[in-house]
This record gives structure tokens, C-alpha cells and sequence, in this order.
């Protein structure tokens, strides 16, 4: 069952590759794990280790507390 930190650390994940307008492939690929897992930690169903999340932050160009404390734009 997914946490609640789980799906924030997904939806924030994915409001940041959709802004700097990066495919899940794209990201995938530059950071190194699959498109699944990239879904699969954007829709909040699985729990990544803190190597992964940065490496996808640095293939975002980002830090990870930036991906945590992203707030879209109203």
C-alpha cells in the first residue's frame, strides 16, 4: 500500500519532468532505471532509495529538496 510520502514524492516528481518538459522515457534513460519504475514512483506505488532519488533529481537538473518542496505554479 502506497504512503502518504510515497505519492507526494510521485506527483511532485512528475509536476517537475512534466515542467522541464521531459518525457518518462527521457528521464528514465538519464537517470538511469526503467519507464516502469519511473511510473511506478510517479503513480506512488513503489518506494525508491534516496541513490535513485538523485539521481533523478541531478537527470532533472534539481536538487532532491527542490522536488520535495515543488509547488506548481497557480
Amino acid at each position: 500500500m502506497p504512503t502518504e510520502l510515497q505519492e507526494t514524492w510521485g506527483r511532485r516528481l512528475r509536476e517537475v519532468r512534466i515542467q522541464r518538459e521531459m518525457t518518462g522515457s527521457e528521464l528514465a534513460q538519464k537517470a538511469g532505471v526503467t519507464r516502469q519504475h519511473i511510473q511506478r514512483i510517479e503513480t506512488g506505488k513503489t518506494a525508491t532509495s534516496d541513490q535513485v532519488r538523485i539521481r533523478i533529481a541531478a537527470a532533472l537538473g534539481v536538487a532532491v529538496d527542490d522536488i520535495w518542496s515543488y509547488r506548481v505554479a497557480s
